[in-house]
């Protein structure tokens, strides 16, 4: 399938190329043990799959490349944290990198909003929240070093692939390595936990190592690039002539991928729609208290509605504000509009008292802030209002012929009647 010579792909499975670091360089060809062998073989067929997959993906992206020049929409779609009965490494990266997006989440919805105020000068007192920094600094921390990094020194010290062995090793390792508040090893166990934002996760530690472990040595690599087959050939480009570097790990690949991912979202403008999870069994109407209040804690959600509901509902900067709404202290078109906030609540203040309460209208450095959704639909409506009178006299016509069918329909069937028409 490979197309490559027999000979070659066996010497590459049983034998790893060590190069001495001698004036003459000289390379040798060390035999492996069946447990090594088994671990180049996997990690060829990894490699296989990852770059078959990385294909697949740019050749989607290549077909729905738009060339024309303007803003894009983009859609992250993340199943969120995995907690099983038993959990292993894959569910340490994904974990991992729901961390690193609830630290963006965090940043522009709490904590970029509170900071918010506080450059604009607006009265505002802190509301705590729970910083998921340091869980991300415990996992990915490279002084000390966190997690992560200790899985991929165990990775670099072990050459023998005896399993129960080096996982040991990477638990004694964390325990004696790692001193955290949101980190405790399970003694005699093979068990390490995480205290994640989003809860309690205590992770097998049976095969970290060997999953974390890239042993496609360069004589894999060299092999894979003497094929016969020109699609196998494009999926090996690298030049490894001259490469003395170590491979990289499955937990730097993750580390590396998390990375661009925080960036590239950085560079946009975020706006999340937050799944719950009603129940574990995968069954319509079915409610979990407990574990939808578990998921609206962790989620950080709590925090974020109070700082909504403390805050200000809308923020504008002052110059688009009024060119919107500047038009409804004015009678005709023809009638000069407020050149200032200060102006915009002054006539209010005059015209409109007992409809629009001036005290709801706020001004910063910059920007003019609204607190009650209310006050922007009164806004709205005020501006209907102005803007196309005849419109809103029929607007208003017809709320009260629903008001009045309302009415008429719960006198005569009740509530259920009434709910319908609505």
């Amino acid at each position: 399938m490979l197309q490559v010579a027999p000979e070659f792909l066996a010497q590459s499975l049983n034998h790893k190329a060590i190069q001495s670091g001698s004036a003459r360089a000289t390379q040798y060809q060390v035999p492996q043990n069946p447990d090594q062998s088994d671990a180049i073989r996997d990690a060829l067929a990894k490699t296989l799959y990852e770059r078959l997959f990385d294909y697949i993906i740019d050749k989607v992206n290549a077909s729905m490349a738009n060339s024309a020049q303007g803003n894009v929409i983009g859609v992250l779609d993340i199943y969120g944290f995995e907690v099983f009965e038993e959990n292993s490494f894959e569910q340490f990266c994904i974990n991992y990198v729901n961390e690193r997006l609830q630290q963006i989440f965090i940043e522009l919805t709490v904590r970029g909003e509170q900071e918010e105020y506080h450059e604009e000068g607006m009265k505002w007192k802190d509301i705590k929240f729970f910083d998921n920094k340091v869980v991300c600094e415990l996992i990915e921390a490279p002084n000390p070093p966190g997690i992560f990094r200790i899985l991929d020194d165990v990775c670099r010290s072990v050459h023998a692939a005896d399993g129960d062995t080096t996982d040991q090793k990477f638990v004694e390792k964390l325990a004696t390595s790692l001193h955290h508040e949101h980190l405790s090893v399970a003694g005699g166990a093979l068990q390490f936990t995480v205290k994640h934002y989003a809860g309690d996760v205590t992770y097998d530690a049976r095969s970290f190592p060997f999953k974390n472990k890239d042993t496609l040595f360069t004589g894999l690599v060299l092999c894979m690039q003497e094929s016969q087959n020109s699609f196998i050939l494009s999926l090996f480009p690298e030049d490894v002539s001259d490469d003395k570097s170590a491979p990289s790990t499955a937990g730097f690949k993750i580390r590396q991928s998390a990375g661009y991912l925080v960036k590239r979202l950085s560079a946009c403008t975020p706006h999340y729609i937050r799944c719950i999870k009603s129940n574990d069994k995968k069954q319509p109407m079915n409610f979990n208290t407990s574990r939808v209040e578990h998921q609206v804690k962790y989620l950080g959600l709590l925090e974020n509605v109070k700082v909504k509901r403390s805050g200000y509902a809308y923020r504008h900067l002052k110059h688009i504000f009024l060119k919107r709404y500047g038009i409804i202290c004015t009678k005709v078109d023809t009638d000069p509009q407020p050149q200032s906030i200060t102006e915009f609540v002054g006539w209010v203040t005059k015209h409109l008292t007992g409809e629009l309460d001036p005290t709801e209208i706020e001004e910063g450095k910059t920007k003019v802030f609204v607190k009650t959704p209310e006050t922007i639909f009164l806004l709205e409506e005020l501006l209907y209002k102005r803007t196309d009178p005849e419109g809103y006299k029929l607007k208003v016509k017809e709320y009260k012929e629903r008001e009045r069918q309302i009415k008429q329909a719960q006198g005569k069937n009740g509530m259920k009647q009434k709910c319908t028409i609505q």
